[in-house]
């Protein structure tokens, strides 16, 4: 399903325009900006803001922003410290509110 999920949105011209965009950004703001595009996407309202129905591993994050997974599991640290991101069971992404909105 993540593979279909990331065929999908490779295929929006929305996404090719900041995928372009992206890689002239900060890897954060990458990985904040392709967290937002999923939430908009497929996000299901929680109470910490929005789920992504689906895991995704730190691997698959860094391929599509164009990064590593040591530098997605940091950068994904530091945005859980800050409370804008949960992990919950069956590593599902949770994004508060302020990170969406």
């Amino acid at each position: 399903m993540v593979s279909n999920t990331f065929a999908r949105i490779n295929r929006k011209p929305a996404f090719a325009a900041a995928t372009k965009a992206n890689l002239e950004r900060r890897t954060i703001d990458r990985l904040i900006g392709l967290l937002r595009l999923l939430v908009e996407e497929f996000g299901e309202p929680c109470e910490e803001g929005y789920c992504l129905p689906f895991p995704l591993t730190h691997a698959q994050v860094g391929s599509a922003i164009g990064s590593t997974r040591v530098t997605v599991t940091r950068l994904m640290g530091k945005l859980r410290q800050r409370k804008l991101v949960q992990i919950k069971k069956d590593n599902l992404i949770c994004l508060s509110g302020d990170l969406t909105g």
